[in-house]
């Protein structure tokens, strides 16, 4: 994510999981061992936007040559779910 350099926060997310028991590695460089591993974090709590899409906390919103193309595809996600 934007503001949040994979160096930081993969030694932060490792510091919180007993990773040794799962079988999964950080290396010096932040790269997970299995390669094919994914980390993520999801916020959760009172103060989270509702009905944000992921283009509403990102960095690059005000100039993201893709932000049309998300914004109609969270608009046309809204609609199925009301």
């Amino acid at each position: 994510m934007a503001d949040w350099a994979v160096e930081v926060g993969q030694k932060q997310i490792f510091t919180l999981l007993d990773t040794e028991k799962i079988g999964l590695k950080l290396t010096s460089s932040s790269l997970m061992i299995p390669r094919k591993s994914v980390s993520m974090v999801v916020g959760l709590g009172p103060e989270v936007m509702k009905g944000a899409g992921t283009c509403a906390y990102c960095g690059l919103r005000e100039t993201c040559r893709y932000q049309d193309h998300y914004a109609i595809a969270q608009s046309q996600n809204q609609k199925t779910v009301t």
